[in-house]
């Protein structure tokens, strides 16, 4: 699914989100869709704490590319920005994921942040 493109179930489920973001962290900047200059990316939801911290939120649907997933993730830590990553499909088994998929989730687990 092309970006701008969102199923009723991405944007229902973004919508979601960004109501409870919003009810956990009321005195933090959250906004949606919009593209962080900094960083060059463009997360579902961005936030920014008063405290100095930023998080983006992403999700993503189907079968993408880890490769392009990792490098975004790299993107924010570079930027000094948490991400969170919110991988879904109607159905998903480990056992389905591709070996590159495997990887990536291997070496997301490595990271000493989370």
């Amino acid at each position: 699914m092309a970006r701008g493109q969102e199923s009723d179930a991405h944007r229902v489920m973004l919508e979601a989100l960004e109501i409870r973001l919003r009810k956990l962290f009321p005195g933090s900047e959250v906004t949606l869709g919009k593209k962080i200059q900094s960083i060059g990316l463009k997360p579902d939801i961005y936030i920014e704490h008063p405290d100095g911290r930023k998080w983006a939120y992403e999700m993503i649907f189907g079968n993408k590319s880890a490769e392009h997933t990792l490098d975004n993730h790299k993107r924010y830590k570079n930027a000094g920005t948490h991400d969170f990553w919110i991988l879904w499909d109607r159905k998903i088994s480990k056992t389905n994921l591709s070996s590159k998929a495997k990887r990536f989730l291997k070496r997301i687990d490595g990271d000493s942040r989370f």
